[in-house]
């Protein structure tokens, strides 16, 4: 279980990312499922301690210096808390939940988390459980589930995708 931490900024509070934290560490628990801390390199271990220290119940990994394109790689359920660096873990299509960010999740960085996540950006952590148990069972609901992230960012990057030949014939 990877949660991709940040610290407080416009929008999060340090209240929503400890409810977040909180709710990672529950799902992480249910499924028996190590913690992982991945922070924003300016994020040290001692920031996540004073942060979220007496919520932290469980031993974890930290780490703020792999590169992000790395991490993603890995196998597990990331926790997401609405950072650019979401883009590179759903390039990898494992399951994502966006847990306790219900106020900011509809329009942070302009990434529409509900559209795309649907039932794994909820604020009900029984509910998310429910619903990567569906997706682990289900194999299909999985593909569907991958292809409406893959779609997502196929719109969002290749919205010209003749962009390259364009720029060169106007600059001929």
């Amino acid at each position: 279980m990877i949660w991709v931490g940040t610290k407080r900024c416009q929008g999060l509070s340090d209240e929503m990312l400890s409810i977040s934290l909180k709710k990672t560490i529950d799902i992480s628990v249910f499924f028996g499922l190590k913690l992982y801390i991945r922070a924003h390199q300016t994020i040290t271990e001692y920031d996540i301690q004073s942060l979220y220290g007496d919520i932290i119940s469980v031993d974890y990994i930290f780490d703020n210096k792999k590169p992000l394109d790395e991490v993603a790689q890995y196998e597990g359920i990331f926790s997401l808390t609405t950072s650019t660096a979401d883009l590179s873990i759903f390039s990898y299509c494992n399951p994502v939940v966006c847990l306790g960010l219900d106020k900011v999740v509809e329009s942070r960085n302009g990434i529409p988390y509900k559209e795309i996540i649907g039932d794994l950006c909820i604020h009900n952590t029984q509910k998310a459980i429910d619903f990567l148990n569906y997706l682990d069972n289900n194999p299909v609901s999985f593909s569907a589930y991958k292809n409406k992230i893959l779609n997502y960012l196929d719109s969002m990057c290749y919205l010209n995708k003749n962009f390259e030949k364009e720029i060169l014939l106007y600059f001929r």
